[in-house]
């Protein structure tokens, strides 16, 4: 997302605890801390509330 080094693996999916996809490596990526923490958490909410970007 921002270019900085990558830090964090985060579910492209949010998995919600179902473990199959939690394990699934083709649902990960990497991103650094700051874009996992900020950028992705606050797209997340966003379609949770059914909002689009």
């Amino acid at each position: 997302m921002c270019g900085n080094p990558a830090t964090t693996v985060d579910h492209i999916v949010a998995h919600r605890g179902d473990r199959a996809l939690f394990w699934n490596r083709r649902n990960w990526q990497s991103l650094c801390t700051r874009c996992h923490n900020s950028v992705k958490q606050r797209l997340e909410r966003a379609v949770r509330r059914g909002v689009r970007s």
